[in-house]
């Protein structure tokens, strides 16, 4: 585990893949854009109060709701939109 990046540093590290990618294709970062977050809870309180939260920090919920899955699996799911750059992405 010492080497290994945790999961806030390999996420990182794939959002700088990903910026990377746009980058080589010769897009423009630091102009806003529509981006997609996709949330999951085992509960509908959990749900609830992300949606509340969340709202509060400028994003728009796009989408909420009860999803099937199998035991011990996430059973809502909120999905949110903000504009932002792409530099951004690790925010």
């Amino acid at each position: 585990e010492f080497l290994y990046p945790d999961r806030y540093e390999l996420q990182a590290i794939r959002n700088e893949q990903v910026l990377r990618r746009f980058r080589q294709d010769g897009d423009r970062l630091e102009q806003p854009r529509p981006i997609d977050h996709w949330l999951f809870f085992h509960t509908e309180a959990d749900l609830n109060a992300a949606a509340a939260k969340v709202a509060a920090l400028g994003y728009t919920v796009s989408d909420s709701g009860r999803i099937e899955h199998e035991e011990d699996h996430p059973s809502y799911r909120l999905q949110l939109s903000k504009n932002a750059p792409l530099t951004d992405i690790d925010n």
